[in-house]
């Protein structure tokens, strides 16, 4: 892989008596870091994915062009990715620095409530299956199904890998 940015020092968040993530850092053998969005690299030719990594990178760029064909306006899409598969590359960052002073930050980051509601909703669209003790099984594989494909395509944070 290529990058075109600058690796930077690891430096703390200047908190005093804080967690000291510099010397954290240098202990697991880290010592510069960077941030790069997609058009700051170039990724090499040779280093293949896997076919499912592949196939999900497909379907939430898929999903990312729905909602982009959908939602108007550049800052509205930014935040609906944020909010709905934590796509947050096209975020807004004047709008990401707002949401962080307000202390809301939170609001656009997918979450186990984000699961909870998909839960419902798929509990819903599939609760015919519940009627007939011969479907029942189908019911339980669908919906664990649809809710870990949905946490590998916001990525597998944290809170959505517990939640599922």
């Amino acid at each position: 892989m290529l990058i075109t940015k600058d690796l930077q020092e690891i430096r703390n968040a200047g908190n005093p008596g804080g967690f000291d993530y510099k010397r954290y850092a240098l202990f697991n053998g880290i010592t510069h870091q960077v941030y790069l969005t997609h058009k700051d690299y170039y990724q090499l030719p040779g280093n293949d994915l896997p076919w499912y990594r592949s196939w999900l990178l497909q379907t939430r760029n898929y999903v990312l062009k729905a909602i982009k064909s959908h939602i108007k306006g550049t800052k509205e899409q930014g935040l609906a990715e944020a909010m709905l598969i934590g796509y947050k590359d096209d975020l807004d960052k004047s709008l990401l620095q707002s949401y962080t002073n307000t202390g809301v930050v939170h609001v656009i980051a997918v979450s186990g409530m984000h699961l909870a509601l998909l839960y419902w909703l798929l509990n819903l669209l599939f609760a015919p299956l519940l009627r007939k003790k011969r479907t029942q099984w189908l019911h339980a594989v669908l919906v664990l199904t649809l809710l870990w494909f949905f946490s590998f395509i916001t990525g597998g944070a944290a809170s959505i890998v517990r939640a599922a």
